[in-house]
């Protein structure tokens, strides 16, 4: 067992506390006051400097341990998803009474698993008297927000080198491949509101711009490039009465593609729609700014680095009693998702048969064979714009019974599980030691820092 791999375990119950607290908390993005409160102070307790307000954003912070080169940095997160309310384990969907919050996306077990990966490196580095600094930076509202992406424009993550994350998963993964671009905006209408019946002439309905322009944007849907995606959601529809016109009315869309370049063209076409169907209606037309998040720049050299620390930690056992639990989860499902088979064709020979042989593992084991994708995965995340101020290495844990739906209650249920626990403490330890290789391995360092230069001047390019 590596030194690292003992520190973590001998504190592992703290890093389980953490991550369990903050699943209690279950507070939403830039509102996560309580979950970063209890982050500064126990990384305080553990002799780390805190930077408040880091990027100007109140819930965000950096701890920061020794000096010097390089200084290496974890990202952790710790924002809850609305409408996800839970009981812990449960098998049923059980919402918390009072509560309107839940950990879906595992946000709570990551907060932990980069504490763990940032103590754990700590006491090494200061036992073993290493030149070096150390940074934890608590990034708020990843979700429907892109805070980290707020927090680079503010210049929170200057000065770092290199930096290391993960996620909740259902498999053990390291791949070298890019996200999507996606930016966020708003579109309020403003009318003239009349009786529907008595008057209908007088009324200039926002409602109804409102569905123009969703109609128009469905058709665009045939006229732009496969990779990109439209999503949008009503949020407000200027009232309840079928018998009044609607004065007002708002529509909020996501646009994601696979370059910010495709992002912002697109929007203007979507602008596009939004003014004519304000002009259609005689309304005005209001666009507002939400979020918009970078496509993640990959660097092979950490993915690399970290597919070889995944082989090398003991990787979790289940027991009988975790996988009952598993079984019982698996059946709220709807649908079984063939994902596996999916990723399988992406290989060939032994490595495709070793992948099939955990296709029927309600808990996989399997370390996916490391790859390079040239196909981004379809989601977005704002890690994507710290990739444009230093190389980013990140992985995927378990955390969750195989197939289990993101944002969903089935995912809220399994944040306080062992398995959970078993997760974080896993992927804490990969980082921290793959952090170490970085920092004591100065030909690592080079070629990481050199591809990212090679890669991010293509990317930025592109856009």
């Amino acid at each position: 067992m590596h030194e690292i791999e003992k520190i973590i375990e001998d504190k592992r119950s703290e890093f389980e506390r953490i991550s369990d607290t903050i699943w209690e908390y279950a507070e939403i993005g830039f509102n996560e006051y309580h979950s970063s409160k209890l982050l500064k102070e126990y990384l305080a307790s553990e002799e780390f400097r805190i930077i408040d307000n880091c990027g100007n954003l109140e819930t965000a912070f950096m701890a920061e341990y020794g000096e010097g080169k390089p200084v290496i940095a974890f990202l952790g997160e710790y924002d809850a998803l609305e409408g996800l309310s839970q009981k812990a384990e449960e098998y049923e969907k059980v919402p918390v009474e009072g509560k309107t919050t839940g950990h879906g996306c595992g946000h709570n077990c990551l907060a932990g698993g980069a504490v763990a990966a940032t103590i754990g490196l700590k006491e090494y580095v200061k036992h073993h008297h290493l030149r070096c600094t150390i940074r934890f930076y608590g990034c708020p509202a990843e979700e429907n927000g892109s805070g980290k992406s707020v927090m680079v424009r503010n210049g929170a993550f200057d000065g770092v080198d290199i930096t290391f994350t993960w996620h909740p998963d259902d498999l053990n993964l390291s791949v070298t491949h890019t996200s999507l671009a996606n930016a966020k905006y708003s579109f309020e209408f403003f009318g003239r509101s009349a009786h529907a019946a008595l008057n209908p002439d007088k009324g200039r309905s926002a409602l109804d711009a409102v569905e123009l322009m969703n109609i128009g944007a469905n058709y665009l849907r045939e006229h732009m490039s496969s990779d990109a995606r439209v999503h949008y959601a009503v949020t407000n529809t200027g009232g309840l009465e079928p018998n009044v016109v609607q004065a007002y009315a708002q529509v909020v869309y996501l646009i994601r593609a696979n370059t910010e370049k495709t992002v912002k063209e697109l929007t203007k076409r979507i602008d596009k729609i939004a003014q004519g169907a304000a002009l259609m209606t005689e309304t005005k037309m209001e666009k507002k700014y939400i979020k918009s998040c970078a496509n993640l720049i990959p660097n092979a050299t950490l993915q690399q680095l970290l597919y070889q620390k995944m082989k090398e930690v003991e990787s979790p056992k289940y027991t009988k009693e975790e996988l009952q639990q598993a079984t019982k989860w698996q059946a709220t499902f709807e649908e079984e998702d063939d994902y596996l088979d999916t990723i399988a064709n992406k290989y060939s020979g032994d490595e495709k048969k070793d992948i099939l042989h955990h296709r029927e593992e309600q808990l996989k084991t399997l370390i996916l064979p490391y790859r390079e994708d040239n196909e981004p995965s379809l989601a977005s995340t704002d890690v994507g714009d710290v990739s444009r101020i230093c190389p980013v290495g990140q992985i995927g844990a378990v955390t969750w019974v195989a197939n289990t739906p993101l944002h969903s209650w089935q995912a809220v249920a399994q944040g306080q599980s062992t398995i959970a626990h078993k997760g974080l403490i896993y992927a804490g330890k990969v980082l921290a030691i793959a952090a170490l290789e970085v920092i004591t391995n100065p030909r690592i360092r080079q070629e990481t820092l050199d591809e990212w230069e090679r890669r991010k001047y293509l990317f930025i390019n592109e856009a």
